[in-house]
């Protein structure tokens, strides 16, 4: 596997984590066949994650992904759950983000 497709898995993962995330929280916070399924989904992704993190793994330094997987899922769960559960999103949770963002940018330079 090339160095691109490394790449591409480190972003599906930060995507897939960030799924499962919004899915445990649905399974928390409905009830009935909503949130079995969406319990059984988001099990179900943790797997996904792990297969597509150690495809990255195999071409990106553990020092580099991790933060970046961290960072993104980080901002990607905020961001998401601002929209889908109405979650407050503060100003101060911004900054954080785009502190952390800067951050990984200086690590992957």
């Amino acid at each position: 596997m090339g160095t691109g497709l490394a790449i591409i898995c480190l972003a599906a993962t930060i995507v897939v984590n960030s799924a499962m995330s919004l899915l445990f929280k649905l399974s928390a916070s409905t009830k009935g066949p909503i949130q079995a399924a969406a319990f059984i989904i988001a099990l179900l992704s943790g797997t996904g994650y792990a297969l597509l993190y150690a495809k990255a793994l195999s071409k990106i330094k553990l020092n580099v992904a991790y933060p970046t997987v961290a960072i993104g899922s980080l901002v990607l769960i905020t961001l998401s759950s601002a929209l889908i559960f109405r979650e407050t999103m503060t100003l101060r949770s911004a900054a954080g983000m785009i502190v952390a963002i800067a951050g990984i940018a200086l690590i992957t330079v």
